[in-house]
Formats: C-alpha cells, sequence, structure tokens
C-alpha cells in the first residue's frame, strides 16, 4: 500500500471540544493497489456530493499503477479521512485531472489540502 513517497505532517492548531490546542498527525499514503479504505472514501463522497459517474475498481486500480495518474489517502492516526484521485489526460501531453477530492466532515479544517 505505501511507496517510498509517503509524507506525514502536523496539521496546524485546532482547538478542540476541550478548548486545548492539539496537532494532529496526517499521513499521506499514494496507493500501489486498490483497498477498502479508498472504496469506504469514495462510496461516501459519491453518496455526498450524489455523482452519477462513478468508478469502477478496475478503472481505479489502472490509475493506481498509471505513473501520471494516482490515488493518495490521507490518515489521521489509523484512520482514512481524506482522498485525491488524479486521473492522466490522454489529449494534452504531461497533464493530469484532479478527478475526486474529499475529506470526511470529521477532518474538515484541520487544512488536509495542502498536504496533498
Amino acid at each position: 500500500m505505501k511507496d517510498q513517497n509517503d509524507e506525514s505532517i502536523n496539521a496546524p492548531d485546532v482547538e478542540s471540544v476541550a478548548g486545548r490546542s492539539e496537532k494532529p498527525r496526517i499521513r499521506i499514503e499514494r496507493l500501489t493497489e486498490f483497498i477498502p479504505e479508498a472504496r469506504d472514501l469514495l462510496q461516501e463522497y459519491y453518496l455526498t456530493v450524489n455523482v452519477a459517474q462513478r468508478d469502477e475498481p478496475g478503472a481505479l486500480q489502472r490509475m493506481i499503477t498509471d505513473a501520471a495518474s494516482g490515488v493518495w489517502l490521507a490518515f489521521s492516526g489509523t484512520e482514512a479521512v481524506g482522498c485525491v484521485v488524479l486521473r492522466r489526460l490522454e489529449l494534452i501531453p504531461n497533464s493530469s485531472e484532479c478527478k475526486r477530492l474529499y475529506v470526511k466532515p470529521s477532518a474538515r479544517g484541520i487544512m488536509l489540502q495542502p498536504a496533498f
């Protein structure tokens, strides 16, 4: 699942419910295979934004193995809290599009986007 490009960051200070400042530890992993955590996050994304054209697992696996595409997950501890999917654009050399970007509501506000 991991590759050598994995990164961990400390998110900016976030005010907790108890009023204490916390820095969640965020880990970004580029997938080398389609895993259940990715499937679950994408399903939540599809339902949340009413996506009609959904990615099939085979298409996602091809994006994972294509050097110009990829799937990254953000983890807070052991929980997958966000994902981004890039897809190669065949007609434009050296380019990709951000196909999916999703952060679980419970992880919004901890600045995952710069880590992606």
